[in-house]
């Protein structure tokens, strides 16, 4: 999974038994790397300012 290879923190992304990406949102540092680097399309995910919710986006 590419998200979990970029993101430079340890265990924030883990992959699951079906290769899914699992976020941990707790360890996420917000840096946007797993954004910039999933090669899905459209992205798999979107990265929110902090308090955002899908109501304000």
């Amino acid at each position: 999974m590419v998200c979990s290879e970029m993101c430079p923190v340890i265990g924030a992304i883990t992959v699951t038994e079906d290769l899914k990406p699992l976020f941990h949102l707790p360890k996420c540092v917000g840096c946007g790397i797993c954004v910039y680097s999933c090669p899905a399309s459209p992205k798999a995910l979107t990265l929110l300012a902090d308090g955002a919710t899908r109501a304000t986006w």
